[in-house]
């Protein structure tokens, strides 16, 4: 059993560009609100001639297919760069504080398209929490801790 986890791990990651972890249940909800979000656009559009809800679904339905396939990380040589759709974000490695695989995302910013997430707290900023799913989680959650110089104890 174990030479079957190696063998599917044994591919090594691209550290260039990491893809999101995408959950078949985001999947759903994705594909629901988006075909939801063009339908009523298109009813108001061409049924009652209204701009409104046209103007506010469809961006609404772009940023959401944006989400969805321009979600990746990067394990730069001095930050993680996080690309979210249309958000981005640039995390030097001495700003985390502690990194943890928690069971929970409450109190944190989810950047990612699953609930299997690597959660990073940051000693200083805004958003001081943020949740990141990338693929093969274990191995980039290594990776981030040898990068990062002094780390908390969880």
């Amino acid at each position: 059993m174990a030479n079957i986890a190696e063998k599917k791990d044994a591919k090594p990651l691209d550290l260039g560009r990491i893809p999101s972890e995408i959950a078949p249940s985001f999947t759903f909800r994705a594909l629901f609100i988006g075909t939801f979000a063009v339908l009523v656009s298109f009813f108001a559009l061409f049924v009652h001639a209204e701009f409104l809800p046209a103007l506010i679904l469809l961006p609404l339905a772009g940023c959401i297919v944006w989400c969805y396939f321009g979600s990746w990380y990067s394990l730069r040589a001095k930050e993680l760069y996080i690309h979210f759709g249309p958000f981005r974000r640039s995390i030097p490695y001495t700003e985390i504080r502690r990194i943890s695989v928690p069971f929970t995302y409450r109190n944190s910013t989810l950047m990612g398209l699953s609930h299997d997430c690597i959660e990073l707290k940051m000693r200083s900023g805004l958003m001081r929490t943020v949740c990141i799913s990338p693929i093969k989680q274990y191995r980039v959650f290594d990776l981030i801790s040898e990068r990062c110089p002094d780390l908390e104890e969880n």
